[in-house]
Formats: structure tokens, sequence, C-alpha cells
């Protein structure tokens, strides 16, 4: 039995297509100091959530289109919190059981509720006699 644990680093994808909000984004996860990426397109979100490699997306309301990019990130089971300034569009996520969020005001102390909400939770060794029999 190994006493090894998997790392624990959180990596966020986040989207938008509005460069002060990826600029904003960029600022609060770089102090957050969780490993991210932001990207500009509903496709490229969807190509890199299908990567495999993030541990949980934010998103912006996309022009209607982050129910495609919290659809990916569904069915690769990562968590995705909805960002947005319109109303119709939170009421929509949460409808759907999406946490969401107002882009302004920010409250502080957002980003970091975020990214650990996409902080993998550490493999525990399995307990003596607990594990796989071959």
């Amino acid at each position: 039995m190994t006493e090894a644990f998997e790392a624990c680093e959180p990596y966020v994808l986040a989207v938008s297509n509005e460069d002060g909000w990826r600029r904003t984004v960029e600022l609060k996860l770089g102090q957050s100091r969780a490993g991210f990426n932001v990207v500009r397109s509903v496709s490229e979100a969807v190509a890199k959530i299908e990567s495999g490699e993030f541990t949980g997306v934010i998103t912006d309301h996309l022009m209607g289109d982050w129910r495609l990019v919290a659809g990916a990130a569904q069915d690769s089971q990562l968590p995705v919190v909805v960002f947005s300034g319109d109303s119709v569009c939170l009421k929509a996520a949460e409808d759907e059981g999406l946490p969401t969020h107002k882009r302004w005001p920010l409250p502080r102390g957002v980003f970091g509720k975020m990214v650990k909400l996409m902080t993998p939770k550490p493999l525990q060794p399995d307990p003596p006699g607990q594990g796989v029999l071959f």
C-alpha cells in the first residue's frame, strides 16, 4: 500500500468574450494562486474542457451560449459557476441547479470560494483490508 496522495491543485478554466471581464478574472484567479487558463470562445472552451486537464469552469453568459460551456463541464463532471450581469441568464442557470454570481458588485473572497469548490479532494489510501483483492 502506498501512502502517496495525488496532487490536489485546482486548475480553473475561465470563459468570457469580454476583454475587461477576462482581465478581472485573470487578476482574481492570480490572487487565489490557482492554476488557470482564460479563453474567449465557446469552441475553445469546450475543446479545453474535453482535454480533461481542468478541475472546474467559470463562465460568463457568452451572449447566451453559456449552456454549451456548462453542458460540456457537466458532461466531464466538473463544477461550473456562471457569472453574469444578466438576471435572466442567472435565473436560467439557477433553475438548472448551477451556482451563479452577479458580476458586479464583486464581493471580496468570491473567487477564493470558487477555487475551493474546484479543488479536488486528495485520494486517500484504502484502509487496511479494504483494497481490491486479486
